[in-house]
């Protein structure tokens, strides 16, 4: 039975505030259970492992992201929320590094305009 008030969003959530500390490279289940105070095989009831850990993560920037941009955009229309969705835009492409070989292939395809 999981640890009471260990569910798959908490421990998404302490691997994504891991992986700022340490970098994604860095994260590790070992280091996640640690963090939330559990044997490393208990994290599988909640994630599927390391690469479901990281694509998890992953969706939850991107929907932070997603309402960060809607709070920017808010009350904006024609040209002013196109600046402030190019400068978003402009923002992440000289953030993220896209060719990192876990959030490159979940990132790099939101991130190609069409």
């Amino acid at each position: 039975m999981p640890r009471a008030g260990l569910d798959r969003a908490a421990v998404v959530g302490a691997g994504a505030a891991l992986a700022d500390e340490v970098g994604l490279a860095g994260l590790t289940m070992g280091l996640l259970a640690d963090r939330v105070g559990v044997r490393t095989p208990s994290l599988y009831k909640h994630v599927a492992g390391q690469d479901d850990l990281i694509r998890r993560i992953a969706a939850l920037a991107l929907d932070e992201a997603a309402d960060a941009v809607g709070g920017a955009v808010q009350g904006r229309a024609g040209s002013d929320a196109l600046a402030v969705l190019m400068a978003i835009g402009c923002l992440l492409c000289t953030r993220l590094d896209v060719t990192d070989p876990h959030l490159g292939p979940f990132v790099a395809p939101a991130l190609l305009i069409g």
